[in-house]
């Protein structure tokens, strides 16, 4: 599995899975030897996991993760069967997604207008073209044109936990994307003035 990650995810996806092995995988499963994991181990694990805090949707997350560990030793001929194959997984609840509302946003505003600059730019840039953080750190003056107000989404920054960067592209094709700027966007991109 060490090998696939690798060789096939992108650094920070490679992170996140080792974080998960380590902090919640082995410390539950790993006492029990590859041959004798059983699917019961594993619903096992998905029930616990469930309730110590984990979101349905993130406990998923560890199943999958766990299954594909899994598919790659069925591969490698390291197991017969792949035990995750007889575990139904929890299945996510669908939350409702909140956003803020015009007073919240005008409040947002004013009260990050009082930290250090330039943090008033990055989350007014974020809030009003829909970015998430990773893709505004990517961006450079070639992704902007500000005669016809889009940006292009091309690429990711990261940092990793020992403090090493990774530009990397997005995940998926629909994250490759072009962004219609607001006039006010614009003008904040041109003219950024320390809030007071």
């Amino acid at each position: 599995m060490q090998y696939h990650v690798q060789l096939h995810c992108c650094p920070r996806t490679a992170e996140s899975y080792r974080h998960i092995i380590h902090h919640y995988i082995i410390p539950a499963l790993g006492q029990i030897r590859l041959s004798e994991l059983k699917p019961q181990h594993v619903s096992s694990y998905c029930f616990h996991a469930s309730t110590q805090e984990l979101s349905n949707r993130t406990v998923l997350h560890h199943f999958r993760l766990l299954h594909k560990a899994m598919e790659s030793s069925l591969k490698l001929r390291l197991i017969a069967i792949n035990p995750c194959d007889g575990v139904d997984p929890p299945r996510p609840i669908e939350k409702e997604m909140k956003t803020l509302s015009p007073d919240e946003l005008s409040e947002f505003l004013s009260a990050i207008g009082k930290v250090p600059w330039p943090y008033y730019y990055l989350f007014y840039f974020m809030l009003f073209t829909g970015l998430r953080r990773s893709e505004a750190l990517g961006l450079t003056w070639g992704d902007l044109d500000l005669t016809l107000c889009t940006l292009s989404v091309k690429q990711t920054l990261h940092q990793l936990s020992g403090g090493k960067y990774v530009m990397q592209p997005p995940k998926t094709r629909n994250s490759r994307r072009s962004v219609d700027l607001s006039p006010s966007t614009r003008t904040v991109i041109l003219f950024p003035v320390p809030v007071r």
